[in-house]
């Protein structure tokens, strides 16, 4: 299913593991686990722990996948040894328009004994009044009861804690009725993060480490170690609470000195990539309380700008002046210079602001539209140096050989770059969170409207040839003061 488009679902694609008791599952205990599509699409699931032992194809113990395209598919899935705490299934249901993603989690059922599993409600009250930033009680002796200080972040987080030499217990809320993020990182990745959401009347609160920003890259903890764990979902804002040692195979912090945070939610019960307006960096210093939001420049609008302006606008310009426009005084030669100049200097401006909007240079390029991007550009310079060296032309009689190869590869590398470019602004729009459906419908519009141009300007060039027009009278091959192009 690699190369397409992964999103989240809402009904496209749903696990159904109701054959597991709400009390969790019993460790080597075998159920029916079954992924459902909305349509037939290829199937895959993919579980954090345990073994599926049949349905579909095998792709190691805990992967299956089944294709050719089907709406639903059962599994049979062994449950972990003890201890392994809750497990988080994901299944993918794809085909050649893109790929939904869907996320369930089955929690162990408790021992007899209390323990702390990921799905146990053991945490303290939820407290609501602790003092903000600046105070000096954060740090305590002993056991965590309640928490002592909080940051309230502009994109609406708020993280609150207490913390002793050991453990940090936090609770973490956001005005949404999905999932709420808290990460330790300067960027998205590299990272190691505590994500929550309510899950029917119980949570699911795990930790994860996170290698890119893609949901692929965000991968649960084998077992957890949070304790005291909960979660509420009320008024439209989801609250989760958890106790976490300082240190765990994930990640360590330290209890003094400032954390690099980024604090983050989303609408979905699921992972998802959240919006960029959802999200914000913060530095956090857990034994003073001191805490201040870093300020970041959002450069996806310059960025969505001058590409759309480079691949819509000023290309398809530069593609008409000699296609319709040819004139006998060479006003056309120099539209198409001017046109793919500037072209070609929005192109270098929108690749740069590339590397602002993605912080990760291993990102950068990991998706189609950033895979595409790179390829056009490249190719966009290789065409701007090409017509500036070009063979030199005849002015009158047959051209040479390599002034007419020239002359295909230049018309037919411009046409390749302008439409990949109209291509690549849709996928952009597809990759960007916070990008809403008008802009893609407005696109959608434009390239409506450019090749419609196109082929009436085609078309009436063609009635002008066949109605007696010369060469010369239709823009085809104007010779009287035309520049040597």
């Amino acid at each position: 299913m690699g190369g397409q488009t992964l999103r989240a679902s809402t009904t496209e694609c749903t696990i159904d593991a109701s054959s597991v008791p709400s009390a969790g599952y019993t460790p080597g205990a075998t159920y029916s686990i079954t992924l459902n599509s909305n349509v037939a699409r290829g199937l895959k699931i993919v579980s954090s722990t345990g073994s599926f032992t049949s349905g579909g194809a095998s792709e190691g113990p805990n992967c299956r996948n089944v294709f050719p395209i089907q709406l639903s598919q059962a599994f049979s899935w062994t449950a972990p040894a003890a201890g392994s705490g809750t497990v988080t299934m994901q299944g993918f249901c794809g085909r050649s328009s893109g790929i939904f993603l869907t996320t369930a989690t089955v929690s162990e059922m408790a021992a007899s004994s209390p323990s702390l599993s990921p799905t146990t409600t053991l945490s303290p009250s939820l407290v609501t009044n602790a003092p903000t930033s600046g105070n000096r009680q954060c740090v305590v002796t002993g056991e965590l009861n309640g928490v002592e200080c909080k940051f309230d972040s502009s994109a609406g987080v708020s993280i609150e804690w207490a913390i002793n030499s050991t453990h940090i217990l936090m609770q973490n809320s956001a005005p949404t009725s999905g999932y709420v993020g808290v990460g330790w990182g300067k960027n998205m990745a590299p990272a190691f993060a505590v994500i929550g959401w309510c899950s029917g009347s119980g949570s699911n609160v795990q930790e994860y480490s996170i290698s890119s920003r893609s949901v692929p890259g965000v991968q649960a903890q084998g077992s957890s170690e949070l304790t005291s764990v909960s979660c509420t979902d009320q008024g439209g804002k989801t609250t989760v609470s958890y106790i976490r040692p300082l240190s765990t195979t994930t990640g360590t912090f330290s209890q003094s000195g400032s954390n690099d945070m980024i604090l983050a939610h989303h609408t979905t019960d699921s992972l998802a990539p959240h919006a960029q307006s959802a999200r914000v960096r913060a530095v956090v210093n857990f034994e003073s309380g001191d805490s201040s939001e870093v300020n970041e420049t959002d450069y996806v609008p310059a960025h969505s700008a001058t590409m759309w302006l480079a691949f819509s606008f000023f290309m398809p310009m530069a593609i008409a002046a000699p296609m319709f426009f040819r004139d006998s005084k060479g006003y056309w030669f120099y539209v198409h210079v001017a046109s793919n100049t500037i072209a070609l200097l929005l192109l270098i401006a929108g690749f740069v602001l590339a590397f602002y909007v993605t912080e990760n240079a291993d990102e950068r390029f990991e998706d189609r539209h950033g895979r595409l991007g790179l390829v056009l550009v490249i190719l966009a310079v290789v065409q701007y140096i090409g017509g500036a060296m070009r063979p030199h032309k005849e002015k009158s009689g047959p051209q040479s050989t390599l002034r007419n190869v020239w002359r295909a590869g230049h018309v037919l590398l411009g046409l390749f770059v302008a439409i990949g470019g109209l291509v690549n602004v849709f996928l952009g729009l597809d990759a960007d969170e916070d990008s809403d459906d008008i802009w893609f419908q407005l696109h959608i519009g434009w390239v409506a409207i450019v090749l419609g141009l196109g082929i009436i300007g085609f078309v009436v060039k063609q009635l002008c040839f066949n109605n007696g027009g010369s060469k010369d009278d239709i823009g085809l091959e104007a010779k009287q003061k035309t520049p040597a192009v």
